[in-house]
């Protein structure tokens, strides 16, 4: 081919190259600007209110969206849920999210990154947990589609990179029989394949009558139908720490599976008021806890305990050991090593393994099981041990009561019974009767005595003599 016909296909493969090109980039930006169209509609609000509604279970209806190129804000969404459900009521603040558009080459609507300010649940009693799919199910995500006007091609299911929710509140409706509570969290989630990564800081927890703990971290992964909570802190402030790890199953009754390893928590904040003033400690071990959060007779609750900087006061035992033996230490007893383990499970308390001493006064161990049911204590026997010195001034006691040696302490049985808040024992009444009968066998031997020696030295005036 010659020069000039050479230069001629040139100049036609490069005009028909430039005006594909042309043409191509005219088509990507009549549908660029007609995808910011579309996601500045009510369509596209659609399928976010719709998908969203798919991914809880609930009506939902966001405020207006706002657009600055690709970032989207609202006031914030609300959602309503069944009657039967236990979520009432959620509701989320000031909503924020960036959007890479060319996620739609993957058929995704990608969001980078959603911030919202505030997230508020709202709990009460109910049978069932809302039907979720969505982010908790992204397979799910990918096949429920919606019914819009936009075109078949683009993408019918959203792709969320992260999320950062500034406050996270959960509280339970007025009336309701849990009192759990959570305020102020900062929770990240980040999706993993069909999981979610959780990660929250901050933010204060309560439950029932303790102390308000500080959240200090929780780290936690969702795989329908699981929660694992992987790390968590909680702080009493000065009242201890614990840590929680486990696992939570959401299903038609809620399973749990939690261990619990408490860091010198102070024993006080915890026990029943009448004994705050017996009892004084930090409380050490591990609790594991077991069963239907929704059937609280169903928990199940074991543990292994023992107690730091112990001390026992204000008993009527002790009061009573202490006026019997001149022993003023006994009222206010400083217990070097106290354990135990237990398990409670419907109403009834079992206690075994009970080893409690003040060293060089007196040292209790648990004889068999403790069992406390309903309140009433029904099976609780103890041998005591308590030192010699500690017997001097108590008549018979050695003698009758505490008859048996071994490792440095005089041992007897008791046995208590009654309330557990308020016990009555058998040891006050032995010691008396011991007391008594020591006293009488001393006075009627002084008697016989006393008159053998009158009689002997009156025998030679009496007749007959």
């Amino acid at each position: 081919m010659s020069s000039p016909g050479k230069h001629r296909l040139r100049r036609i493969v490069l005009f028909c190259v430039s005006g594909i090109v042309l043409v191509l980039l005219g088509i990507f930006a009549g549908l660029s600007i007609w995808v910011h169209s579309y996601i500045k509609s009510d369509s596209f609000r659609k399928l976010i209110s719709q998908k969203t509604a798919l991914a809880i279970g609930a009506e939902v209806e966001y405020m207006p969206f706002h657009w600055n190129e690709s970032s989207l804000y609202s006031d914030g969404l609300s959602a309503r849920f069944p009657q039967n459900s236990r979520l009432r009521e959620l509701r989320v603040d000031q909503i924020r999210a960036t959007f890479d558009l060319r996620g739609i080459f993957k058929r995704a609507w990608q969001v980078d990154e959603l911030e919202a300010l505030r997230l508020e649940v709202r709990l009460g009693e109910g049978k069932t947990e809302p039907a979720m799919s969505g982010p908790f199910q992204s397979e799910n995500l990918l096949q429920n589609t919606v019914s819009t006007n936009a075109p078949s091609w683009l993408p019918n299911h959203i792709e969320l990179l992260k999320a950062v929710i500034q406050e996270v509140n959960v509280h339970w409706e007025k009336g309701s029989k849990n009192p759990l509570s959570i305020h102020k969290l900062r929770l990240t989630a980040v999706p993993r394949e069909l999981a979610w990564d959780l990660t929250g800081d901050g933010g204060k927890f309560q439950c029932a009558d303790w102390p308000t703990m500080d959240i200090e971290r929780i780290r936690l992964r969702y795989q329908n139908p699981d929660l694992f909570i992987t790390e968590g802190k909680l702080n009493f402030n000065e009242h201890g720490s614990f840590n929680i790890s486990g696992k939570i199953r959401f299903e038609k009754t809620s399973m749990i599976d939690l261990l619990l390893q408490l860091n010198e928590i102070v024993v006080t904040s915890f026990i029943p008021e009448d004994w705050r003033a017996r009892l004084k400690g930090k409380l050490m071990g591990e609790v594991k806890v077991m069963g239907f959060a929704e059937q609280f007779d169903s928990v199940k609750i074991d543990g292994s305990l023992h107690l730091q900087d112990g001390q026992l006061e204000a008993l009527p035992v002790l009061d009573q050991i202490a006026s019997f033996t001149h022993t003023q230490e006994f009222r206010q007893l400083v217990l070097q090593k106290v354990s135990a383990n237990f398990s409670w499970h419907h109403s009834k308390l079992t206690v075994s393994q009970f080893i409690a001493e003040s060293t060089g006064l007196i040292r209790i161990e648990g004889e068999g099981d403790l069992v406390v049911e309903e309140g009433q204590i029904q099976k609780a026997r103890f041998q005591v041990g308590v030192t010699p010195t500690s017997l001097r001034w108590l008549p018979g006691a050695q003698s009758k009561v505490f008859t048996v040696e071994r490792d440095g302490y005089l041992w007897t049985s008791v046995q208590l019974s009654g309330p557990f808040r308020n016990p009555k024992e058998d040891l006050t009444p032995r010691l008396i009767a011991a007391a008594q009968s020591e006293t009488l066998e001393g006075v009627t031997g002084l008697i016989e005595k006393t008159a053998k020696d009158t009689l002997d030295l009156l025998s030679p005036l009496l007749p007959g003599k």
